[in-house]
């Protein structure tokens, strides 16, 4: 049975990243996450989220935006894991990235990471997970796979895994030059976040408004 970490008891501290490892494709390295407290051991970290309302969902591209602006607490922890997590690759780049002198700041790492909230939105990717996802409804059936979009102000709780971060690579620049090159779009726009949590989704909890 799959063990899932409610948002408010959840301690961003005990969350730790395993070493970086290049994915089959080899264009991604990847660095699992692990949820360590006491001597419990989780090796999926599934943080259960508050109620949030549904702003945006795209099925053809899996992705769900929701409104963390009435979730004050939930949505400073989200951002507190941010800076945690620039911070253990700042204090850990020789571990990481085999950098022999700190040579990268934690401001540079918290810019790097995309972030998971911003402007008061929680974005989450699906990915295959649209399809494994598990549907509550408010009348206690369940269903398994994203059938149909869900709906603007829709209230739900979700059940997501952060499955670990990565970093895209440039099969022509060492890592250091991946992560300090600064790409710009089509358009020509900077974008520095080159650091991406993996994530999936396990469940989500349909809420009457009375409920809430």
């Amino acid at each position: 049975m799959e063990l899932w970490i409610p948002s408010q008891t959840l301690d961003i501290h005990n969350i730790f990243i395993s070493p970086f490892q290049l994915q089959p494709s080899q264009k991604i390295l990847l660095a699992p996450l692990k949820y360590i407290d006491n001597s419990i051991v989780l090796n999926n970290v599934v943080i259960l989220s508050p109620p949030l309302e549904v702003i945006h969902h795209d099925p053809q591209i899996g992705r769900l935006i929701l409104n963390v602006s009435n979730q004050h607490f939930f949505a400073n922890k989200m951002q507190t894991l941010h800076s945690y997590f620039a911070s253990l690759l700042c204090m850990n780049q020789q571990t990481y990235f085999g950098f022999t002198n700190p040579i990268l700041t934690i401001d540079f790492f918290r810019k790097m990471i995309h972030p998971l909230i911003y402007n008061k939105r929680l974005t989450l990717f699906m990915g295959a997970s649209s399809r494994t996802v598990q549907i509550h409804k408010e009348d206690g059936t369940i269903e398994t796979g994203i059938q149909s979009a869900l709906q603007q102000g829709q209230i739900i709780r979700v059940a997501f895994q952060l499955q670990g971060i990565s970093i895209l690579l440039n099969p022509s620049l060492n890592i250091l030059q991946t992560l300090t090159e600064v790409p710009t779009d089509i358009s020509g726009i900077i974008n520095i976040c080159k650091i991406r949590f993996q994530q999936s989704l396990r469940s989500i909890f349909m809420i009457k408004p009375e409920d809430t």
